[in-house]
């Protein structure tokens, strides 16, 4: 009877053990990977969504081989709006990397489903692990309502705000400039990278001018 125990306990751990050890070798095959990117590419986007479950599963063999990860990438490439549900509950993952690049792909498919569990991170601010990934996000879905955070973080003192230089130059405002400029006065020759981080809020503040410049001309125009 002890023995039968044993061997009732042990067997899904000898079971899962080799899966996790077949999807490791596998993943570091570059021909077996292309094959599957291939493969994948002519599924229909609910197929991979499915795939996906796997993501967050720790107890599935997959979730430690690349299968989900290249359906993750497909359809990010389609900006499938239908993954996004599946996609959120990966917001909740014990995996700091998985949660990040979740919300990464949050922002890149722009849903608006992704706004309001994103919005509950940001408000926590650094006190959430996940802060600054979800700010960038909400800025590349270019969502309005994320902008006086951003703000907050550009009035902080060289070089902690050396982060919301690339965040304002994508909210074409009237006060990204003004604060653009603030954030280059802080910057001291002296610092390291100073010169760069100058370069760097110098080509935003010029690439918010042209876009003023574009709008303006388009307004004439009509």
């Amino acid at each position: 009877i002890i023995i039968l125990i044993i061997i009732v306990i042990l067997s899904p751990l000898i079971f899962y053990s080799f899966w996790w050890a077949t999807a490791w070798l596998s993943s570091g095959s570059p021909s077996w990977m292309a094959k599957m990117k291939d493969d994948y590419r002519n599924l229909p986007s609910k197929a991979l969504i499915k795939k996906l479950d796997s993501y967050n599963n720790f107890y599935n063999p997959a979730c430690f081989g690349p299968q989900s990860s290249i359906a993750l990438d497909i359809l990010v490439e389609r900006k499938e709006k239908e993954a996004v549900p599946t996609i959120l509950k990966f917001l909740n993952s014990w995996n700091k990397g998985r949660r990040q690049t979740a919300i990464w792909v949050l922002g890149v498919i722009g849903d608006n489903e992704a706004v309001t569990p994103l919005m509950s991170i940001v408000r926590k601010g650094d006190k959430h692990p996940d802060f600054r990934t979800a700010l960038v996000a909400l800025t590349d879905m270019s969502y309005d309502g994320v902008f006086s955070f951003v703000v907050e973080i550009a009035k902080k003192e060289y070089p902690k705000n050396c982060a919301a230089i690339n965040l304002l130059k994508k909210f074409d405002k009237p006060e990204s400039i003004a604060l653009l400029s603030e954030i280059k006065s802080t910057i001291k020759d002296g610092s390291p990278n100073a010169k760069f981080y100058k370069v760097l809020v110098d080509d935003a503040i010029a690439h918010l001018k042209s876009l003023q410049q574009s709008q303006s001309s388009q307004e004439v125009a009509k």
